[in-house]
């Protein structure tokens, strides 16, 4: 990815491969993402939520605290933050393995930050690191001894997907989205 990476950490399944901020880089918690980096020991530039996923406000110098009801999930508040901030690079991490709605969200929110040409990638959900994925989003996490790749469509009809490092070889993929 290019610039400083505004990494954010939900309250989902957390991987840490790939997780590695450095001087310069910005870190959000977003809710329950809070607990993950504390018990990690992780320093937290920003703690954003309504925070209903730990049951407390979090004690830190910089908390956002959002309403319980509104329109955006606590993840999405956290990237609409990051890029108040200047940020064009996004890690999303712990976006899934909890409620399928928030990972349906979280998986939209790649989307959103592609077709405003941001970098973003996800842990689990995938994203292009190194290059914005304007026509499609792939993922090759590898965790344990399996690895996935998967694409999806940023745009109505979206072409460039493609790997070598894959079961079939792919180049200039098409990948449509019935969501864009």
């Amino acid at each position: 990815m290019e610039g400083p990476i505004c990494y954010i950490v939900g309250a989902g399944t957390f991987y840490e491969e790939g997780f590695a901020p450095e001087l310069g880089d910005f870190v959000i918690a977003a809710d329950g993402g809070y607990q993950i980096l504390l018990e990690r020991g992780v320093t937290m530039d920003l703690v954003v939520g309504d925070f209903d996923s730990i049951g407390f406000r979090p004690d830190h110098p910089n908390v956002v605290d959002l309403p319980v009801e509104k329109d955006d999930t606590d993840m999405m508040a956290a990237i609409r933050l990051g890029r108040e901030r200047g940020f064009r690079s996004f890690c999303l991490y712990g976006g899934t393995g909890g409620r399928a709605d928030h990972t349906l969200a979280n998986l939209q929110s790649l989307v959103w930050l592609s077709r405003r040409g941001c970098q973003a990638s996800s842990s689990e959900m995938g994203g292009l690191p190194g290059r914005s994925p304007m026509g499609c989003g792939a993922s090759v996490p590898g965790i344990g001894d399996s690895s996935r790749y998967s694409a999806w469509g940023t745009e109505r009809r979206g072409s460039g997907c493609g790997g070598s490092n894959i079961r079939w070889r792919a180049r200039r993929l098409p990948v449509i989205s019935p969501w864009a």
